[in-house]
Parts: C-alpha cells; sequence; structure tokens
C-alpha cells in the first residue's frame, strides 16, 4: 500500500522541526541531570514525554488520518491555534517547574490539556468510521488513551482529589496507550510499505490489538490500585501481544519475493526500535514482579530512546523527505530535473547515525548498571551529537522547499 497524500498538512512539518527542539532539550537536561541534581524530575520528563515523544504523533496524525481516507483535513484552520497551545503550555510547565512555581505549572498544564482536547475534536472530526483501516483503529484508540491520560494529570495538577492517578499510572497511560498503540499501528503499514511487501497474517494483527489493549488496560489499573503482581501479570499479555506483532512484521518483511535489495533505512530504525520495545517491556515486568527497581534507570531508556528515539527517526527520514518532495517536486514532474526522495538527505550518513545513536544508548545503560555518572555523561555527549547531526539532515530535507521561491521568482 503506497500511502500518498491528498493534500499535505503544514502543521505536520512544523511538529516534527519542533520536536527535534525538544529531544535536544531533553537530552541537554539529562546531561545536566548526570553531572548534578535538578530539584524537579518533571523538568526532564515533561518535554522528553509530552514534547519529543508527543509532537511527532500529532503531526503524524494530521497527516495520516486524512491520506489513509482519501480526502484532506477538516478543521485545519484549528490546527496553528492547536499547535500554539501545546506548545505554551508545555514550555510553561518545563519553566514552571524549573522554578518550582506551583499554581504556574497548574495553569500551563491546563492549557497543554486543551491544546490536546482541540487536536482530540480535530482528528474526531476527520474520522470516517467506514474508512477506519487497522492502523487507523489504533491510532482513534491511542488518542483516548492519551486525552484521558492527559484530562486526568491536569485535574490533579489543578488539585483534583485523585490518590489512585499516581506518576507511574500517568507515565504508563501515556507511554502503553498513546504511545506505543501509535507506534504499532504505524508500523503494521509503514513497514510493508516501505519495503513493497504486504502485510501478512491480517488477522492475527487484529488478535494482537485485542490483547494489546486487554494488557494495558489491566497494567493501567493495576497500577492505580497499588499491585505490582497484578502489573507484572497484565505485563506478560503486553509482552505476549507484542512478540505476537513482531512475529507479523518478521514475517512480512522475510516471506515472499522481495523487489528491494535491502532494507529501507527506516525499515532498519523501527527493527531496532523493536528490540527495545521487547527488552524494555522484560524489564518492567522484572522490576513489578521481583521488586528490582533499580532497573528503572534501564527502563526507562530502553523505552524512551530505544524504542521512541530510534522509530521516530525511522519514521522522520521517511516522512519529512517525502512530504518535502511531494509539496516542492512532484508537481514539476516533466517539467525540470527533479532528484530521487532518498537524494533530500544522506542515507550513509542516517546509517552511521544508526550506530552512533545505539552505541551511545548501551554505553548509557551499561552507565545505569554500574552507577557510574561520568560514563552516563560521555554517552549523553555522543548521543547528543548523534541528534545534531540528525537535524541537520532534517534541515537539509526541508531547506529544499526554497526552490518553490525560485521557480516562482522564474514564474
Amino acid at each position: 500500500m503506497q500511502i500518498v497524500p491528498t493534500s499535505l498538512v503544514r502543521i505536520s512539518r512544523y511538529y516534527m522541526v519542533t520536536a527535534i527542539g525538544y529531544l535536544i532539550l531533553t537530552l541537554l537536561i539529562g546531561v545536566l541531570r548526570a553531572l548534578s541534581s535538578i530539584p524537579d524530575p518533571r523538568v526532564h520528563w515533561e518535554p522528553a514525554l509530552l514534547g519529543w515523544v508527543s509532537f511527532p504523533i500529532f503531526g503524524a496524525y494530521y497527516q495520516f488520518f486524512p491520506t489513509l481516507q482519501g480526502r484532506d483535513l477538516k478543521w485545519e484552520r484549528a490546527t496553528l491555534p492547536q499547535f500554539a497551545l501545546v506548545n505554551v503550555g508545555l514550555l510553561g510547565m518545563f519553566a514552571t517547574a524549573w522554578i518550582g512555581s506551583q499554581s504556574g505549572l497548574a495553569l500551563t498544564t491546563a492549557i497543554y490539556g486543551l491544546g490536546v482536547i482541540l487536536f482530540a475534536l480535530v482528528i474526531v472530526a476527520n474520522i470516517q468510521r467506514s474508512k477506519l483501516s487497522l492502523t487507523l483503529t489504533y491510532y482513534t484508540t491511542s488518542l483516548a488513551y492519551f486525552v484521558v491520560a492527559v484530562v486526568l494529570f491536569a485535574a490533579q495538577t489543578l488539585g483534583a482529589s485523585l490518590p489512585w492517578v499516581s506518576r507511574p499510572f500517568i507515565f504508563h497511560a501515556i507511554a502503553l496507550g498513546w504511545v506505543i498503540l501509535a507506534i504499532v499501528g504505524a508500523e503494521l503499514s509503514l513497514v510493508p510499505m516501505l519495503q513493497l511487501k504486504e502485510l501478512r497474517h491480517p488477522v492475527l494483527a487484529k488478535l494482537q490489538y485485542v490483547l494489546l489493549n486487554l494488557g494495558i488496560i489491566g497494567m493501567i489499573y493495576s497500577f492505580g490500585v497499588v499491585n505490582f503482581q497484578l502489573v507484572a501479570i497484565w505485563g506478560s499479555l503486553v509482552l505476549l501481544a507484542l512478540l505476537l506483532f513482531t512475529y507479523i512484521i518478521l514475517v512480512s518483511l522475510f516471506t515472499g519475493p522481495s523487489r528491494l535489495k535491502k532494507l529501507d533505512i527506516s525499515v532498519k530504525y523501527f527493527l531496532v526500535g523493536i528490540a527495545y520495545l521487547l527488552a524494555a517491556v522484560v524489564t518492567g515486568i522484572l522490576m513489578a514482579a521481583f521488586g528490582w527497581y533499580q532497573l528503572l534507570p534501564i527502563h526507562v531508556h530502553l523505552a524512551l530512546i530505544g524504542l521512541v528515539t530510534n522509530t521516530i527517526v525511522g519514521a522522520m527520514y521517511h516522512i519529512v523527505p517525502f512530504v518535502v518532495w511531494w509539496e516542492v517536486y512532484a508537481p514539476r514532474l516533466g517539467l525540470h530535473d527533479v532528484p530521487l526522495l532518498k537524494q533530500l538527505f544522506n542515507e550513509r550518513m542516517a546509517e552511521v547515525q544508526l550506530y552512533v545513536l545505539n552505541g551511545a544508548l548501551l554505553i548509557m545503560l551499561v552507565a545505569f548498571a554500574i552507577a557510574n555518572k561520568a560514563l552516563l555523561a560521555i554517552g549523553g555527549g555522543i548521543l547528543f551529537a548523534a541528534v545534531l547531526s540528525y537535524l541537520w539532515e532534517m534541515l537539509r530535507a526541508v531547506g529544499h522547499r526554497r526552490k518553490l521561491r525560485e521557480w516562482s521568482r522564474q514564474a
């Protein structure tokens, strides 16, 4: 299935580029935390989870919902105010957490929550039930988890008495419900499409959707009642569902004839991310079942850098060049010499970044295991360099939009 947009949603590009800024901020704060103490951990996890992780999903949903349903985006005028709300809210949350202003944190969390609700309204307005593919079913479900989690978090920050809404409850509602469902749903479409293949075992994929949601709901409930044995049991169901997902992806990739000589660069990132996803779930189960809470930093970084960063970087190496190429060069086929899609970025550099990024992560994981802050800072520094290189490649791709101005002047 080739995914070709009916029209390009400008806000998607804004979200993709802005997300990289939040990634850089997250890494800088992480290195600072390794070298010194920061009083409020929200200074670190808010730009990570609500910015770097969530912004690419915002951008992808704005483009994929209309594209996969074959129509233009409704309510597009609301996307810029929505973008402003979540950025003002998130930057305000970061600043007020840094200075320790509880009232300011409550206000800015509410602003972010309003942005999320507006986003949900736009997406719901663009849902055609008759055209809900498996991927869009995953997306719609993940959106429900995210709205509920953010509304509960905002209500608690504003002073509502919600003792069962703990930090692990919110983290896992967002990380499992919002993020992992979005990733799994996207890869069920993107991985076969990028390799010019078809998704194998679609019936198993639907079963996997049911199992994964049962596991996620069970885990969130278990965190609410603070029963970690239940967390381990429901986490095992999540692991089973993700192993089934991994099987479907691998069978889709490596069975039947292939029209490509090698794996697409985005697919390579996705496969590495899936390996980290399984490792993150296993470490989470071990913590819940046996109380091995010393694994917490490893668990978090397996998820946020291993799974999420590999997946987002891989996705952007397809989405950003493709959107720019479709906007700039597709209308001029036959009129001008136009580059190939992969000429909009340096594929060899993308592969180097894959190795450097994951090498840095392995250094960081070893540093967590032996509690060595100096080694952690080294790993963080290498990771930061890889991210700057990645940012440069994304800016190069986006820079091709200058051709539009050149051609308009010539006309």
